[in-house]
């Protein structure tokens, strides 16, 4: 074939990082992919899965990128309503049949971000059949039955859908929500707000007010890495054990790499209820856009102090702030998320088996397991149809 694979190299940090983001900044496949990022997410992961990366070079011109990892889930975190409770019965009469070693095209942690980046112009299909061969391999010698490629945005889907040629399966992942308007600050954009949606944010500023809630922005290495102790990361795990779909537990020692390998880009968003941090959030500003990352939130005082919404609402603040054109909140809470007025992005995976035992159950069970997710709720929260220009004002709560 035209293409030809370079060196599979076991840790990233054997990729050539500027050749690595190079491809990444010309596929637009955004800091997420970025060769720090993927240095943070293998550090912390070292000793629970297998990882592989791979450079794709065309006529001796790098084309293309891919991160890959041998990591084990439970398949009945993937399940939803009555398939669900048939998941449970099964792992417990037969635990191994739902905990399986899965090879991704993608890294463990859940950022709604894939880890594949293509250049323009490159044969993507060459790429692909590259990229297969590749899971097949990782696949085989890890004893994983299932290869997924993870997640695709809605316009990367005409070419990769050249995945079920070689015998994938299409699914759809919760969508994504964004929010694309911009204002000076969350006053700005409070005041742009219908009626009854400006209501329901005063409400829970109103409590912030009346608790003297204090918010914070860090974003210097060294501040963020005395501030982020155990203590703090327990709320972060509070937050991820109650999440229904999770894939991984992140370790402290991810968010410390992350600081450290993306130095200036992490900040770490607080919420002080006196002298205590009640809230915080991990975010990441590049290129004009503000992702909102990982929360923790101390539940004791979530129903009092509206924790959770006032958190989002400070982030907001912070990226309005910051200049930030597109701002990318996550892959849950999707109705709370629509009343702030985002637009859900849908996502997509594809899932081949290895074996034939392996594909006679994605064909009977998958999509049980899989199900499409419910249409996204739509709301109408602004007055003004379209887009303001940024305007002047000031964060009174606080």
């Amino acid at each position: 074939m035209p293409a030809e694979l370079s060196s599979i190299r076991e840790t990233i940090s054997q990729c050539n990082a500027e050749e690595w983001d190079e491809i990444v900044r010309a596929s637009l496949s955004g800091i997420l992919m970025n060769h720090g990022f993927v240095v943070a997410v293998e550090e912390a992961f070292e000793n629970q899965a297998r990882f592989a990366h791979a450079v794709v070079y065309d006529d001796g011109q790098a084309v293309a990128c891919g991160s890959f990892c041998a990591f084990p889930i439970d398949l009945n975190l993937l399940a939803d309503g009555s398939a669900r409770r048939i998941t449970e019965i099964l792992s417990k009469q037969v635990p191994s049949m739902m905990r399986k070693k899965v090879v991704f095209c993608g890294l463990p942690v859940s950022v709604g971000a894939k880890h594949l980046a293509i250049a323009p112009g490159a044969r993507h299909e060459d790429v692909l059949r590259t990229l297969h061969e590749i899971a097949v391999s990782l696949a085989r010698r890890e004893h994983a039955p299932y290869i997924v490629f993870k997640e695709f945005p809605a316009g990367d889907c005409p070419k990769m859908d050249f995945l079920q040629q070689l015998g994938y399966r299409r699914f759809s992942s919760p969508a994504m929500n964004t929010f694309g308007r911009r204002f000076a600050d969350i006053d700005a954009y409070v005041d742009a707000l219908r009626s009854r949606y400006r209501q329901c944010v005063r409400k829970s500023l109103d409590k912030s007010r009346a608790a003297d809630l204090r918010y914070e922005r860090l974003t210097d290495t060294g501040a963020i890495l005395r501030l982020y102790s155990p203590s703090l990361h327990r709320l972060y795990e509070a937050v991820a054990l109650s999440s229904t779909h999770r894939l991984e537990l992140l370790p402290l020692s991810f968010f410390h790499s992350l600081a450290r390998h993306l130095p200036g880009l992490v900040g770490l968003t607080l919420v002080y209820a006196g002298d205590r941090v009640a809230a915080f959030n991990w975010n990441l500003l590049h290129g004009g856009v503000y992702h909102f990352l990982f929360a923790g939130l101390d539940y004791d005082l979530n129903p009092s102090l509206d924790l959770y919404f006032n958190l989002m609402y400070a982030e907001m603040d912070q990226a309005f702030r910051a200049g930030a054109e597109t701002l990318v909140l996550g892959q849950t809470a999707d109705d709370f998320k629509s009343r702030l007025g985002c637009r859900q992005e849908r996502r997509f995976f594809y899932i081949a088996s290895v074996g034939l035992v392996a594909n006679l159950i994605l064909e009977a069970a998958g999509r049980l397991l899989l199900p499409e997710p419910p249409p996204p709720p739509i709301h109408h929260v602004f007055r003004d149809p379209d887009p303001p220009h940024p305007d002047r004002g000031h964060l009174r709560h606080g």
